[in-house]
């Protein structure tokens, strides 16, 4: 944000609240309308220049869109044919930083693909069977632990044929252990991995191939 058009260093400075996945609140400790009422360009510059830089976040680059335009899918006026049960875990950490991307999610399966996502309310692991749910999603920003009995009860679901899917939220966080020099996932992503090597201690994950079918599915 500090640098998307015009490089600005030190004063004034930014706040922010964010859902970990994306800001929500810019806050700056300075009276930057001021400066812009009196026309003061030549004298308080980066006030102009802090205001253009949250403009160009804020709009990607200023791709403004019509004010009648929305990213909110339209809903299908086709019923969905296939109903998928689709369950989501609750864990220590942020486990619903977006509350409305499953329910756009449902809006884009029925339109596109013509599948009726039926999603839970957050529970926990160990209620997943008695969901009846298919698909679970384990989902976060940061990091979270969960029992050994969730543990065990999202392998069984795996092992039954149901399809857990973890997501990252924002993207898995990385940083460089100082001893190796090597970047390391921290935070969820790290979480994740330390689960799934309790689960599948002989199977460690391993990254998808380009050529895996799930990428290369012909009607997309």
């Amino acid at each position: 944000m500090h640098s998307p058009r015009f490089p600005v260093r030190g004063s004034p400075r930014l706040g922010r609240i964010s859902t970990g996945v994306r800001r929500l609140v810019i806050h700056c400790d300075t009276d930057l309308a001021r400066s812009w009422q009196s026309g003061s360009a030549a004298t308080q510059a980066t006030n102009f220049r802090v205001a253009a830089n949250i403009c160009m976040y804020v709009t990607a680059k200023g791709n403004f869109r019509n004010r009648s335009a929305t990213p909110w899918p339209a809903r299908t006026k086709m019923p969905a044919a296939l109903p998928v049960r689709v369950a989501r875990i609750k864990h220590s950490g942020n486990c619903d930083p977006e509350p409305l991307a499953l329910a756009r999610l449902k809006r884009l399966m029925a339109n596109e693909c013509l599948v009726d996502l039926q999603i839970t309310g957050l529970i926990p692991a160990t209620d997943l069977l008695k969901s009846k749910a298919t698909v679970a999603f384990l989902t976060g920003t940061n990091e979270f632990t969960l029992s050994s009995a969730e543990t065990a009860a999202l392998k069984e679901f795996s092992r039954g044929g149901g399809l857990l899917i973890i997501d990252a939220a924002g993207g898995a966080k990385v940083e460089r252990d100082p001893a190796t020099q090597m970047f390391k996932p921290v935070g969820f992503a790290a979480s994740a991995e330390a689960m799934l090597s309790r689960m599948y201690p002989a199977l460690p994950p391993a990254r998808l191939s380009t050529q895996a079918r799930l990428l290369n599915l012909p009607e997309y």
